[in-house]
């Protein structure tokens, strides 16, 4: 995979010094166009919008592929409301966008002239975000679980800083307020939980269950002979069952524990 930077500012890559160049496959300069104080915010955001489509665009001529799955790293540097604008509609689109912030310190020439030194990058990744539109539940036993996304009735959250899954029919999740559906033998097949629609949800296609931010297959259940296979996508792995609820639990799991991999871990 190919590290690539998109630069959005007035300071062209080939200006930088050769320590801030290194590291990246290739970095692709987009100026950082001129804004009138006269602009309204809508002229303003219609220019941040063309931007997103140049980067795209670009991803695709370039053949980085993976625009959805893979990260891209984002420079943007420029007047503070168009910057905004670009930085919230990368956020809205989906893709795996990580902002890169050049660090520098002050240098004062024997002539007293001052500069400044490249002395690294700091990465904020935009997937962050996503989880501020996070759920929360009291479980019975009293504990608060904070939930980042959701799966059917599976839930990922965190529960006194800890990651976890649970499932709506665990003993310690409180009563639906609406009406499941179970099969004859008792089991959960429907639930639907309208206070945490906020919150990202994957979702399941034809036992195909697809991130909702990335929009890529990160599991699928497959009947086979005497059971069921499970793919994990994210991690080629296969497991098999012969029962058809803890495959359909156990493939909930894995799709939120690579979701949640996914999109919030900045290796």
């Amino acid at each position: 995979m190919k590290k690539l930077l998109f630069n959005i500012s007035n300071h062209p890559s080939q200006e930088w010094e050769e320590k801030q160049r290194e590291g990246w496959d290739q970095i692709i300069d987009i100026p950082f166009p001129s804004i009138s104080p006269n602009m309204s915010m809508g002229e303003v955001w219609d220019l941040g919008v063309n931007i997103r489509a140049s980067i795209h665009d670009l991803v695709r001529k370039e053949e980085f592929g993976y625009l959805l799955w893979y990260p891209i790293y984002v420079m943007v540097e420029g007047e503070f409301s168009l910057t905004f604008a670009i930085t919230e509609l990368l956020r809205q689109s989906g893709w795996f966008v990580i902002l890169a912030f050049p660090t520098s310190e002050r240098i004062v020439e024997p002539d007293g002239r001052r500069q400044f030194k490249f002395t690294g990058w700091r990465f904020v990744s935009l997937r962050n975000a996503e989880i501020a539109n996070s759920g929360f539940i009291e479980l019975k036993n009293g504990q608060g679980f904070e939930v980042y996304a959701r799966c059917h009735y599976a839930y990922i959250g965190r529960i006194n800083g800890e990651i976890k899954v649970i499932f709506e029919d665990d003993p310690d999740f409180p009563e639906n307020p609406n009406q499941n559906e179970y099969d004859e033998e008792g089991n959960l097949i429907s639930a639907w939980y309208p206070y945490y629609d906020g919150v990202p949800e994957l979702f399941i296609i034809n036992d195909t269950i697809i991130d909702e931010i990335t929009h890529r297959t990160l599991v699928t259940i497959t009947p086979i002979q005497n059971g069921w296979r499970i793919y994990d996508h994210k991690n080629n792995e296969a497991t098999y069952f012969s029962n058809y609820v803890q495959a359909q639990k156990f493939a909930y799991e894995r799709a939120l524990l690579a979701f949640f991999k996914t999109n919030l871990e900045v290796k």
